[in-house]
This record gives C-alpha cells, sequence and structure tokens, in this order.
C-alpha cells in the first residue's frame, strides 16, 4: 500500500507527492508525467529547501536522526573506533587528540 509514511512531519508538504491526494493510480501518474515534463513545476519542489527549519525534534528524536544531524552539522573530524561502545554504553563524549578518537 502505498503512502504509508507520513512526510510532512520531515518536509513542507510542498516539497513531495502525496500518493493519497489521487483517487487512483490513473491520477498519479498523469500527475508524475505532468512534473516529469515541466521543470519549472519539478523545480518547485525544491525550494522549501533554501530556508526551511525543522522543528520537530521534540516529537521525533531517534538516535539515528540525531546520528545524520552530527553528522551533517559537526566541523571537526570525529573517528569512532567501537561504534558498540560507543552506542550501547553511552560514551557519546569520547576523549578527542589529533583528531582521532580514543576509546576508554
Amino acid at each position: 500500500m502505498f503512502g504509508q509514511t507520513n512526510y510532512s512531519r520531515f518536509i513542507p508538504s510542498s516539497g513531495f507527492i502525496d500518493v493519497q491526494q489521487f483517487a487512483n493510480v490513473e491520477q498519479l501518474a498523469n500527475r508524475l508525467i505532468e512534473v516529469k515534463s515541466n521543470s519549472t513545476l519539478y523545480e518547485e519542489y525544491f525550494h522549501w529547501k533554501n530556508d526551511f527549519q525543522w522543528g520537530g525534534f521534540l516529537h521525533f528524536m531517534s538516535p539515528f536522526c540525531d546520528l545524520c544531524l552530527r553528522l551533517h552539522l559537526d566541523q571537526k573530524v570525529n573517528i569512532i573506533e567501537n561504534i558498540h561502545r560507543w552506542w550501547f554504553h553511552q560514551t557519546c563524549q569520547p576523549q578527542v587528540k589529533d583528531h582521532f578518537v580514543i576509546e576508554k
């Protein structure tokens, strides 16, 4: 079944095509063809990326989202030698020396 994820939790509704908005697959296919054939219409789906700030961390917090955010925002080099120990034993603040993470 299509449309099981609520993408509006992550991005504005102007940034994706919600399959639930179509009565049947034919209507959805026609919309996809229309977007594919019109570069201006296609590019409108990406306008939200210019200034969108998602505040959903209060409602949706997962370790994977936090990890992804840190990977994209952290400026320093961070190497974790033992991901299992870091992940499961809450050693999220490892000692850093010469751009290498030293696990205890």
